[in-house]
């Protein structure tokens, strides 16, 4: 096997490296330039910056806080404030390498003895809380034993509550319960040690994981949206999805601390039909149907996801994902070829029950080109609806970017230019560049009607953008909870244009304000009209990242013209103090209430403390209520298509019954339903 060997040197002498550090700690000299030449807020190259990556390069090697304790850590102190130039570097990854090694091996020891017996489960104890976003180091060993053993408990139960879906006895039979933790320790066995055992047979593995969390540690110090790809990562993030082949139309990413997410949605695919599926959404765990089989996905690697949801044979899943506000939510999908249609952005129609009024309701899950598909943009997707939609003599019009995680600039202005008639969106500011005025040039609009864009706290970037500037010219009612933030723009270029292999880097190159010069940066674009979902009382967003950019403000003269508001203040100041929203907060709070809580580990109060939450979620989830608000129908040209469309037909029908019963949606309606008529 393959071994880095590091030379000490003595009196001055400088002694040989090994060839492949030599190379990783070269470029990430190179990166470290690049982005700092190019970042649109570069930092100064001292020991700040040297102790951040230092930091930030432990944090995403020990992503769960397993392997190190402080004094690990304090050995290669001696680095701390070196890292900027190519021997440090050079010297501090063989170290790193080393140690790495060294505690992956005591890992595997330590977690082998202790899922090698029952645990036990009896015990008055607790875990960590539902949403732990701590990322301390232990101080002494024995004190990450015992961290790690209470992970190992929370995985394990975590395991047999999800298999008592299939049989509810497990919960309530010790002998079934017995025999159920057993498997689930197996397989929480397995998902620990597989990846593990990949490296420390592999010791070119193990060198290029340590190398990979350097060089992504040194973007990830000047924001949360700077991060490096390796060539093979690269590649299978450009990966097309075979037009031919059956797929859900998912692409994955893994994050920097070994989260697998989904990076794009494919526009025409059963994922975007589905109306349910979104960037960022984190992928907990899916079960094949028909025969049930249960996959749990929370600790896999990205290559071990994507074997699985590729698997030939299964065609049929239901996804078990996380939203970016922190709520769990199930999905069927089922595989299909990716189409290239025309409409894959749907309208509805919202009918009052014992009322003649219509209001149009659509929902963009995210923002795409026509590069993606041989297909029109998303603002001209979004207008073939409003079309279909004014054809039903619609009189307001809900626009649904909730969970919508942005894309595109330039069809956020297009998106945005529907709505208005000419002027300004946005400006955008390059470093070294004046500030220059996104505008929409397109005279006339597709829709001058009563409007309400609906939004969250996993609304984000080119969401943004729409939802400020429609509310400064108000244009329309900005309805939901506070966005996530994030008011720049990243490009993404070869690390050296003459060798792809070399890697790529997504910078940071844009800041983004509104039409006023103001930012939303960090702080997030605030509704008119609150209602609260679970981003509402979890604060996952851009201003609680690690190295999140500090919002600006410039000075920038925009000239355009306000809406003539169809409906007073007065009325949207009612409806704001009127207590008549169907949201529920005290679900709301109690449910972020228990995700603050620790996990308790006994078996008894875990199932209490499971069913419980699971019980607020259902009730919070996407806001089921009544559906005796509106009828939810299609256009009529829509029904005809779906006519003869049974796959999209049963699609439709399901998200026909979310619309319907979205307490969300339905607080949105009441609210354009009250300012058309004016009623207080």
């Amino acid at each position: 096997m393959k071994r880095l060997w590091l030379l000490i040197a003595m009196g001055g002498i400088l002694c040989p490296l090994n060839s492949v550090a030599q190379d990783a700690c070269v470029k990430a000299r190179k990166l470290l330039e690049k982005i700092n030449s190019i970042h649109i807020e570069p930092r100064n190259v001292n020991d700040s910056l040297s102790a951040d990556i230092f930091s930030e390069f432990f944090q995403i090697l020990d992503n769960d806080g397993t392997l190190f304790v402080s004094k690990d850590t304090g050995n290669l102190v001696s680095y701390r404030n070196k890292l900027d130039g190519n021997e440090p570097v050079c010297s501090f990854l063989t170290a790193s390498r080393s140690l790495y090694k060294k505690k992956l091996e005591w890992y595997r020891k330590f977690t082998d003895s202790v899922l090698a017996k029952p645990l036990d489960l009896t015990k008055t104890e607790v875990g960590p809380p539902v949403l732990d976003n701590s990322h301390d180091i232990a101080k002494t060993t024995k004190e990450l034993k015992a961290k790690i053993i209470k992970d190992l408990k929370v995985s394990v139960l975590l395991a047999v509550y999800r298999r008592a879906a299939a049989d509810s006895t497990i919960l309530t039979d010790a002998n079934a319960f017995a025999k159920a933790e057993a498997i689930a320790r197996q397989r929480v066995k397995k998902n620990e040690l597989s990846e593990l055992e990949k490296f420390l047979k592999d010791d070119k593995a193990l060198t290029s994981d340590v190398e990979d969390s350097y060089l992504k540690a040194i973007p990830a110090v000047f924001d949360p949206h700077s991060t490096f790809f390796s060539k093979e990562e690269m590649d299978e993030f450009n990966e097309g999805l075979n037009p031919s082949a059956l797929s859900f139309g998912i692409k994955l990413t893994q994050s920097a601390m070994g989260e697998v997410s989904i990076s794009q949605v494919v526009p025409g695919s059963p994922a975007w039909t589905s109306n349910q599926v979104n960037k960022g959404d984190v992928l907990i765990g899916l079960q094949w149907k028909p025969s049930d089989e249960y996959v749990d996905l929370a600790d896999l690697d990205i290559e071990s996801i994507g074997d699985i949801i590729d698997k030939p044979g299964e065609t049929q899943a239901e996804f078990t994902i996380r939203k970016a506000t922190g709520e769990t939510r199930k999905v069927k999908l089922v595989k299909a070829k990716i189409e290239n249609e025309e409409n894959i952005v749907s309208g509805f129609v919202l009918k009052g029950k014992g009322s003649k009024r219509s209001i149009g309701y659509i929902s963009l899950p995210g923002f795409f080109t026509a590069e993606d598909q041989e297909m029109s943009g998303c603002a001209a997707a979004v207008t073939k609806e409003i079309i279909k939609l004014k054809g039903e003599s619609i009189e307001g019009l809900i626009l649904d970017l909730r969970f919508n995680g942005g894309g595109s600039l330039f069809e956020a202005v297009e998106l945005a230019g529907l709505f208005i008639d000419v002027g300004p969106v946005g400006v955008v500011e390059l470093r070294g560049h004046a500030p220059e005025t996104l505008k929409d040039m397109n005279r006339g609009l597709v829709y001058d009607g009563p409007l309400v864009i609906m939004v969250n706290g996993a609304s984000a970037s080119a969401s943004e953008v729409v939802s400020a500037a429609l509310q400064d010219y108000d244009r329309a009612i900005i309805a939901g909870s506070v966005t996530f933030g994030k008011a720049t723009g990243q490009s993404l270029m070869a690390l050296n244009e003459k060798d792809s292999t070399q890697g790529f880097l997504k910078v940071t190159q844009m800041r983004i304000y509104r039409i006023d010069g103001t930012s939303h940066q960090g702080s997030g674009v605030s509704p008119d009209f609150p209602i609260r979902d679970l981003s509402s009382v979890i604060y996952l967003r851009e201003g609680n990242m690690p190295h999140a950019l500090q919002p600006r403000a410039i000075k920038k003269k925009t000239y355009y013209t306000r809406w003539s508001k169809s409906f007073s203040d007065e009325v949207v100041k009612y409806w704001l103090n009127a207590d008549t929203k169907a949201t529920t907060s005290d679900n709301l709070s109690n449910l972020g209430k228990i995700f603050q809580e620790n996990i308790p580990l006994e078996r008894k109060a875990f199932v209490a403390f499971m069913k419980n939450m699971e019980s607020i979620s259902r009730r919070v989830g996407q806001g089921v209520g009544s559906s005796g608000i509106y009828t939810v129908s299609n256009s009529r040209f829509d029904q005809t298509v779906l006519k003869d469309d049974s796959y999209h037909a049963e699609i439709n029908k399901e998200i026909l019954s979310q619309v319907s019963s979205s307490i969300y949606i339905q607080d949105a309606y009441r609210l354009l339903d009250n300012l058309i008529t004016g009623k207080k």
